[in-house]
């Protein structure tokens, strides 16, 4: 007979069988993270790295970077980039390694928030792109009741200009893509407007976590985006409000260059203008063709405001060789030097140097012949390249097939704005009272990493302009 003192109870037996699943789940957890951690680290790599990992923004690293050799180095960014010299740009872009989705995904934890969306992006680049002459009408429309919201009247008003773009941008492409009253209900604006502050705070959380935390973290950090905007199209109007912002603040501050945008605007506007049933003016594709000038300003406060220090990223899904020698190993991200692109822009037909704001800079390259359908604001890269070797400059949107599909329609929306404000607005830089046609001290951006976004703090005066 079994000695009954030396045998283990249903409780015991139930503790030591909870132990064995408890350090069997362990082990096995244990396993996973450590496989994790292998798949994720940054490859190690013999290149010189600009900067430390400490710093709080890259532009100088960058730049260093650019102007030392024409060799790949490295940002300690989260997750480490790899900053190829523009002599591999169309290689590398090209290479069936190379993955520009895969970054985008992994960053904005795309299997948790869905921020990749290929039909998304397919109905932009497809639909979209070839029908803004349709959709014209509907942002200029959209862009007369968003300043209508911010009861500007005869005497100076304070405006927040980033709270102001966020609302406007919301309102504007809420009525293209989803269609009036839908866009104009606070549920939603309050939906797409928070969509982006939460997007952006879950980005940093996510990166600074590590590899391995950070897989963990993505669905419970992804919660905090609201599931009807987790879309691509949102992370496209986030480019839209900061190029706006910036824009806007490059031209209160340089208010010397009002009088002649205007003078343009309104020219083009007596030329081209048709009104509508409603009795507003609208313009076309065509009228926008004209405006050169205020393209160039919008592109030259692109160049002198970088919404990022290095182009788009990509990912490399197996080891790559490339024609110079260079190998690269699997799961390496890399990108270009955009920060010291514009940093190297050409001194044609009487052009101010790359570190002076010429607002006029590209309206009088495109007079240059051979170079009039160049420089313009939506522009990519490859045909400067190609036209004016010197003024590798746009690359703002990328360039080839993985090229921002939302591109026109964004430019044409900050024009909108624009057009509108210099119309029926007088607006300057608060605290700069009556000072008209002098410079003002434009609220210097804040950058942090690789980012670059105008100061959150900018506030701008407006008016119903006089006479």
């Amino acid at each position: 007979m079994p000695n009954i003192e030396n045998t283990p109870s249903l409780v015991h037996l139930r503790a030591m069988s909870g132990y064995k699943i408890v350090v069997a789940a362990l082990f096995g957890a244990a396993i996973w993270l450590i496989r994790l951690l292998i798949r994720e680290r940054s490859p190690k790599l013999d290149f010189p790295v600009m900067g430390s990992a400490s710093d709080s923004e890259f532009s100088q690293a960058v730049l260093k970077g650019f102007e030392k050799a024409n060799s790949p180095f490295i940002i300690p960014a989260n997750p480490q980039l790899v900053i190829l010299p523009m002599s591999m740009y169309m290689e590398s872009k090209a290479h069936p390694a190379a993955d520009v989705s895969a970054e985008t995904n992994e960053r904005f934890m795309g299997h948790w928030t869905r921020v990749q969306n290929t039909e998304i992006y397919s109905a932009i680049r497809q639909d979209l792109s070839k029908n803004l002459n349709i959709v014209l009408p509907l942002i200029q429309d959209e862009t007369k009741y968003a300043f209508k919201e911010l009861n500007i009247q005869s005497e100076w008003t304070s405006v927040n200009i980033n709270s102001a773009m966020l609302r406007m941008i919301a309102l504007i492409s809420g009525r293209v893509f989803v269609g009036s009253p839908l866009s104009r209900s606070e549920e939603w604006l309050d939906a797409s407007i928070n969509y982006t502050r939460a997007l952006s705070k879950v980005q940093d959380d996510y990166l600074g976590l590590g590899p391995v935390l950070s897989n963990i973290a993505a669905p419970f950090l992804s919660s905090y985006i609201p599931d009807a905007h987790k879309t691509a199209t949102r992370v496209g109007e986030d480019q839209m409000i900061v190029s706006a912002a910036m824009a806007i603040l490059d031209l209160a501050s340089r208010p010397q260059y009002i009088g002649e945008l205007r003078e343009e605007v309104e020219t083009v506007v007596a030329e081209e203008g048709e009104q509508n049933e409603d009795g507003n003016i609208y313009l076309g594709k065509a009228a926008f063709a004209k405006m050169k000038k205020l393209d160039s300003f919008i592109k030259e406060s692109q160049r002198f405001n970088s919404l990022a220090f290095v182009t788009p990223a990509y990912k490399l899904l197996s080891n790559a060789t490339f024609s110079n020698g260079i190998k690269l190993p699997k799961g390496t991200r890399i990108t270009f030097p955009h920060q010291g692109l514009a940093s190297e822009n050409n001194l044609e037909a009487g052009n101010a140097g790359p570190d002076v704001f010429d607002g006029f800079r590209y309206a009088r390259l495109r007079e240059l012949p051979g170079l009039e359908s160049k420089h313009q604001a939506a522009s990519t890269g490859l045909n400067q390249i190609q036209m004016c070797p010197r003024s590798k400059d746009n690359l703002t949107f990328g360039h080839g097939p993985h090229a921002c599909p939302g591109r026109f329609f964004a430019i044409y929306e900050v024009k909108n704005l624009l057009v509108e404000l210099l119309l029926h607005f007088d607006f300057r830089l608060a605290g700069t009272g009556d000072d008209r046609g002098q410079e003002a001290i434009r609220p210097a951006n804040v950058a942090h990493k690789i980012s670059n976004m105008p100061n959150p703090g900018a506030i701008l005066e407006v008016r119903v302009r006089r006479a």
